[in-house]
């Protein structure tokens, strides 16, 4: 059987793509067959890996794509970098954390969340970031249409959910009804409630603050209550969710369907 034949049948297309450079960096390096081998799976894992990660960023529907790296630290000297490198290495979505992220408008919010979401679509993780209006469209939309509770199981599928932009506008009495709903169905879930550990007031020291959540009780839910944001909607400090839970494989035809009807987009 010719061997691309049998690359096609294994479904090794990345290998196939790249079979006669691998095979001139093989001859040129004198592999043995062992590192040949290995050299050869690592180019077809490495093509799998990066259509991954393709595939989960165009899932997540970030509204643009932006790096821990690209962030201007000098810019914002105030913001813990400590915390934020400790944010990257994603042990609050291992351990169904929250991330709260307050700050006025232009401090660099929405890319920290995105550059943390990228790391964690870069993990493996699957991720769907959404601003808190196009949520509610969604929701309110669903709700009409007698879809609730099939587009909450969509939302709760991601292992990280980010919601950007809260705290601009206030909600109606039914779209806190229904995002209470969201919050709820993931809380059960993942068992992840809130927990204030920030330092200062975020629109005082004009620079994003991030904040670590967790379930500790009610002490520190009511901590995180009185942050900035929180107390006061229309014109208080606006903030970012990072909203983990406990992994749970979802079908890959419901989590496609739940981005594309995000769209609108995590």
């Amino acid at each position: 059987m010719e061997l691309m034949t049998l690359l096609d049948r294994m479904k090794l297309e990345h290998l196939a793509a790249q079979l006669d450079a691998v095979c001139e960096q093989a001859a040129g390096q004198d592999l043995d067959y062992k590192r040949f081998l290995a050299q050869a799976l690592g180019t077809e894992y490495q093509g799998r890996f990066r259509r991954g990660i393709e595939a989960r960023v165009k899932l997540a529907r970030f509204p643009w794509i932006k790096t821990l790296e690209q962030f201007d630290f000098d810019f914002q000297p105030s913001l813990d970098r400590k915390l934020v490198r400790e944010l990257a290495g994603l042990s609050f979505v291992e351990r169904a954390h929250n991330v709260v992220v307050l700050g006025p408008p232009g401090v660099g919010k929405t890319h920290l969340a995105v550059a943390l979401g990228v790391k964690a679509v870069e993990a493996g993780h699957s991720v769907l970031f959404h601003t808190l209006e196009t949520l509610m469209t969604r929701l309110t939309r669903a709700q009409r249409e007698n879809r609730l509770e099939v587009t909450l199981k969509q939302l709760t599928y991601p292992r990280l959910l980010i919601l950007d932009e809260l705290g601009y506008l206030p909600l109606s009495q039914t779209e806190a009804s229904l995002f209470f709903r969201l919050v709820v169905r993931r809380y059960e879930r993942g068992r992840a409630g809130d927990h204030d550990i920030g330092a200062g007031d975020a629109a005082r020291r004009r620079g994003p603050v991030p904040r670590r959540g967790h379930q500790r009780g009610a002490r520190e839910r009511r901590h995180l209550d009185r942050a900035p944001g929180r107390r006061r909607r229309a014109g208080g400090c606006p903030w970012t969710l990072l909203f983990a839970e406990s992994h749970a494989a979802a079908p890959r035809d419901a989590a496609a369907e739940g981005a594309d009807v995000s769209a609108e987009d995590v």
